[in-house]
């Protein structure tokens, strides 16, 4: 009897509802504007994570673990060779212009010891490539396939490829680090098109937890800004096939577009962001919104066929 008296109660004020309805989805929507995107790897670890504490309590002992990794793979298979060891230390030289680079490391700069006599020479382990023999090149890729701290770390274990590694010294407010880590892609990016394009078959991929957290929230808004209006666009199609109702179809179109307006915009206000689990929230809401507009629309179908007025097969 309850839910019969509620049902009424609804129909017969319907409009007052709708009222209601659109005011406070209105309010709620408006939080859109306030959206924005997370990509963090801590919101897969609870605050109290033990592993996640040591983390962080290292980073304030220490430093932040911020980079960006350049690999690059020479266009013959080989590191050694005189000009692309010229082309990795002219981009090792360049990749200290990345905003907010606090240290660049690869095998070029990799400080290399040696004795000759009574003196230790400490030096640089590549310089001026071009003018190396054969048997020097070779000797440089004994010393750096022999040496700890660069194999599998800045170079493979055959010389195929290796890496230029950028620390980074991030601002400590998000909003400033979110701003930064935009820029310094976008500036390493185009550092590395730069390369590829001025020397055909070498490749540059880029990697590291700024890359990482870059990839997240750009796929994040692809899935949204095509993924999801593909999907709407699919539902709509099979709405009208099996309702075979312009306004029926048009309803639920309205009440899932209002649905996400309203979930994501309370996101907004509330300031919770969307990061990569979160960001299939509307695909979920989507499926609920069409589960629960297709069992009202195909009831209030059958009973308008059974010869009923439209405020009795509502209700």
């Amino acid at each position: 009897m309850k839910e019969a008296r509620l049902a009424q109660l609804f129909v017969q004020y319907r409009l007052a509802f709708s009222l209601f309805s659109l005011l406070l989805i209105g309010f709620l929507a408006f939080g859109l504007q306030s959206l924005r995107f997370e990509s963090d790897y801590k919101i897969f670890f609870d605050d109290d994570n033990p592993q996640l504490l040591a983390h962080e309590s290292n980073q304030d002992r220490f430093t932040r673990s911020d980079n960006i990794m350049l690999v690059v793979a020479p266009p013959e298979g080989e590191v050694f060779a005189p000009e692309f060891l010229s082309i990795l230390l002219q981009l090792t030289e360049d990749a200290w212009q990345i905003p907010f680079s606090s240290r660049v490391e690869s095998i070029t700069n990799f400080q290399h010891t040696w004795v000759d006599g009574d003196d230790l020479i400490v030096e640089d382990l590549v310089s001026e490539p071009l003018s190396k023999t054969p048997e020097q090149l070779q000797q440089l890729r004994a010393i750096a396939l022999k040496e700890p701290a660069l194999v599998r770390r800045l170079i493979s274990d055959k010389a195929h490829v290796t890496a230029i590694n950028v620390d980074l010294a991030m601002p400590e407010l998000r909003a400033d680090a979110d701003k930064a880590t935009a820029e310094l892609v976008a500036y390493t990016r185009e550092l590395a098109a730069r390369y590829e394009e001025a020397h055909p078959g070498l490749k540059i991929h880029l990697l590291g937890q700024t890359i990482i957290n870059t990839t997240f929230n750009e796929m994040s808004k692809q899935d949204m800004e095509q993924l999801i209006p593909l999907m709407f666009l699919l539902i709509v199609l099979l709405l009208q096939v099996i309702l075979r109702s312009i306004a029926g179809t048009l309803s639920t179109v309205i009440l899932i577009g209002t649905c996400i307006a309203a979930t994501q915009g309370f996101m907004g206000w509330v300031g919770y962001a969307i990061n990569q689990v979160n960001v299939a929230c509307p695909i979920i809401i989507l499926s609920i919104a069409v589960c629960d507009a297709v069992h009202l629309l195909n009831i209030y179908l059958f009973n308008l066929s059974k010869g009923l007025d439209k405020v009795q097969a509502m209700t």
